[in-house]
Order: C-alpha cells, then sequence, then structure tokens
C-alpha cells in the first residue's frame, strides 16, 4: 500500500512497441490516480515517440537492450543511473531477468511485478501490480492521446484526399515473425470480398524495414484499385492518427494493431503464433481470430514446425471480411457474390 506523500516512481518497460502501448492504459491510470507523484519511464530510445503525447511523465530514462560487450557496458551505466534518481517505488512491467536483475540494484523501498508466464492479458499484469500498490481498479479504457493535434489534422487530410469510399479501413502488415504474417494474397483478398457490396477503401500501414516495405508493395501492387500504400511512410504517431481516423484497423499481431486498440477504434486483429489473451484487442469494439483448436496454438515460435502454418491458413478472408462487415454495419456479402469476386 503506497502512502499519500509524493513519491518517486518509475516504471521499467522498455520494449517492444505493442508490448509499450499495451501497458499505457495502467500507466495512465497510475497517473490520474497520483497525480501528486514524480513519474518516471525506463524505455529504448527508439520507443519515446509513442508516450511523447502522454502527460504526467517528468522524465524518460533509456536503455536498449543488446547481446554484446557494449550492451553489458550499457546496461550497468543504465543501473548506475537509476541508482542515482533514489525512487521510492518501482513497477517493473518488463518482468524478465534482466529486468528483474536491474531493479533489484536499485533499493528501492517497493518494488511491484509479475509472472510474465501467466496467461493473462498484459495490461491486466500491469493492473494487478497497480492493485497490490493499493490503487482503484481499472474501469473503462480511456482512448489515449497518441498524436498531436497536428498529426490528426494531417491524417485527417490525407483521409479526406483518398478516393470516396463508404469507410477507409487500416491495414496493419508489418512484423518479423513469419508466424505472425498472415498471407499477402489474404489481404488481396480481403479486399476483393469488401468491395462486393460497397465501396471500401484500404490504407496499408508498417515500419521502413526492407521487407515491411516490400510487403506493402506487393500488397497494393495486388489491388491498386483498391488501397493507398503508406508503409513506411509514416512515424508511429502519424500511424496512430491515422488509424484514429479509420473506420476499421485490419491487422495480424503488430503495433498497428494495439494502436487501434490503444485508442478505442474498432479493430480486429488476427492471430497466429501468438495467444490473443495475452496480447490481442480488448473491448466490444474489438474483435480477434486465432486457431484455438490447434493443438500447437499458441507456439510463440518465429518459425513453423509444420509444413505450413495453419493457423494463419485457417483465418480466411471470407471469415475476416464477415466480421468486418458485421463491425462496419454492412449487410453480409451472399455467396454468389463471394465467388465471383475471385473471378478475376
Amino acid at each position: 500500500m503506497l502512502p499519500d506523500e509524493k513519491l518517486k516512481v518509475l516504471f521499467v518497460r522498455f520494449s517492444a512497441y505493442g508490448d509499450i502501448i499495451m501497458c499505457l492504459p495502467a500507466l495512465a491510470h497510475y497517473i490520474s490516480q497520483r497525480p501528486q507523484d514524480e513519474i518516471h519511464l525506463l524505455i529504448s530510445p527508439r520507443f519515446d515517440d509513442i508516450v511523447r503525447h502522454l502527460p504526467g511523465i517528468a522524465k524518460l530514462h533509456h536503455y536498449a537492450p543488446q547481446r554484446n560487450l557494449r550492451g553489458f557496458s550499457d546496461y550497468a551505466r543504465c543501473a548506475m543511473d537509476l541508482a542515482a534518481e533514489r525512487f521510492d517505488v518501482v513497477f517493473d512491467w518488463q518482468a524478465n531477468p534482466r529486468s528483474r536483475l536491474l531493479v533489484n540494484t536499485l533499493l528501492a523501498r517497493q518494488i511491484y511485478s509479475f509472472d510474465r508466464r501467466m496467461r493473462r492479458h498484459q495490461l491486466d499484469k500491469c493492473v494487478n501490480t497497480l492493485l497490490a500498490a493499493g490503487l482503484e481498479p481499472l474501469g473503462n479504457i480511456e482512448p489515449l492521446p497518441l498524436s498531436s493535434p497536428e498529426e490528426e489534422e494531417w491524417a485527417q487530410q490525407t483521409v479526406s484526399s483518398l478516393t470516396p469510399a463508404d469507410a477507409y479501413i487500416a491495414l496493419g502488415i508489418g512484423g518479423f515473425w513469419e508466424t505472425k504474417l498472415w498471407p499477402e494474397e489474404n489481404f488481396a483478398r480481403l479486399m476483393d470480398l469488401m468491395n462486393v457490396r460497397g465501396a471500401f477503401h484500404f490504407i496499408i500501414l508498417g515500419g521502413n524495414d526492407r521487407r515491411e516495405l516490400e510487403r506493402g508493395r506487393r500488397i497494393h501492387t495486388a489491388r491498386p484499385e483498391y488501397c493507398t500504400n503508406l508503409c513506411g511512410h509514416t512515424t508511429i504517431n502519424q500511424a496512430a492518427a491515422l488509424v484514429h481516423a479509420c473506420d476499421l484497423t485490419i491487422s495480424h499481431d503488430t503495433g498497428i494493431m494495439h494502436l487501434a486498440w490503444a485508442q478505442g477504434r474498432p479493430v480486429i486483429g488476427i492471430f497466429g503464433a501468438t495467444d490473443p489473451v495475452r496480447t490481442g484487442p480488448q473491448g466490444e469494439s474489438s474483435f480477434a481470430f486465432a486457431a484455438h483448436e490447434l493443438r500447437c496454438h499458441p507456439c510463440f515460435r518465429g518459425r513453423c514446425r509444420l509444413p505450413r502454418m495453419e493457423c494463419l491458413l485457417r483465418v480466411t478472408p471470407k471469415d475476416v471480411a464477415g466480421r468486418a462487415h458485421e463491425m462496419l454495419g454492412q449487410p453480409p456479402v451472399e455467396s454468389e457474390a463471394v465467388l465471383s469476386a475471385f473471378e478475376r
């Protein structure tokens, strides 16, 4: 139980985009419950932008894990810098051996963490540490400010300049694990099915890694009449603003999916090797597809041991399109129309 006096508090969550985003509602809840405290956050410097617009953070500290000698020296330097801050309380939301060792060197009066192996949602694990500290339960998740007014205006103008449509849908196509990536041809077929009835325009979003850029280019080339490719052409804050401006986001388990969820926007998540129970979007405006019936799901492996990635193939474009039409208040697609969409 935390005392009523002003405390100097450190939150530790240095990676990765999706995991950081899932923690932010709990961090915002703490700040609203204890505005008197001085809040510090340990984060990898490349993720600074995702918390840039979150009010109440006094200072960011940086640590970027590396597996070499420089990584060891950076780790030691980070530990010394943090120890000099003399924190009263530390919340370890990274919850891995590296963060536990780091946190235990700080000699804080109280440390809160969790067992990352628990099959609970990342946000719920964070909230449980707040409950242990005596805070009130988290009620409805309030949309988080992830973009500036200027970025939001840019996103609105960008969407307004596109082909007129009944709805605009963001597609999250990035990521590095092949066991997370919904097949490219499925995105193309999804666009066909969605446009059988109605006019829908898709915005392809992803990072500037070469593999993601090529993936975005190929998906756009397959159906240029239905989509705009902005993969690699936005900052994370601009991507958040675009997701907020869209009517729906469809994404496999990547940062774009979490950006939609954190802002309270409708989102469909597609899960392969990972587990929506732990990292899926939550709430009435969210839905997650996953092959729970497979014995190997979730495997949390970057490469599949089977001849083909059955978990991703079982999430069909027809199923996703049906759910998307439903979430957008559109009538279901008739079977005859579905078949005609594939006659290209």
